[in-house]
């Protein structure tokens, strides 16, 4: 009990403000909703108003003949070398 008490002491002021309860059965179980209201607090710090930039999409290529060469310039060596020989 020592070791949950000492571990909720050692949390920043707000999160601890912030919780449910004052005794939990575990560790984990303090950690749990620790992690929650710090969840809490980052949504409240973002503005909701601000629009979020969409993330881009990355190309994928299934098919070699849509890769570019210069995705592979070691084929393209070994293709040089095979010719002069």
């Amino acid at each position: 009990m020592y070791l949950i008490q000492l571990a909720r002491d050692g949390l920043k002021e707000d999160i601890r403000e912030g919780l449910e309860s004052t005794e939990f059965a575990t560790l984990g179980a303090l950690f749990q909703e620790a992690s929650e209201v710090e969840e809490i607090l980052e949504m409240k710090k973002t503005s909701p108003t601000r629009p979020r930039g969409r993330k881009r999409k990355t190309m994928r290529f299934g098919d070699p003949e849509d890769e570019h060469p210069w995705d592979n310039p070691e084929e393209e060596d070994e293709e040089e070398s095979e010719e002069e020989e």
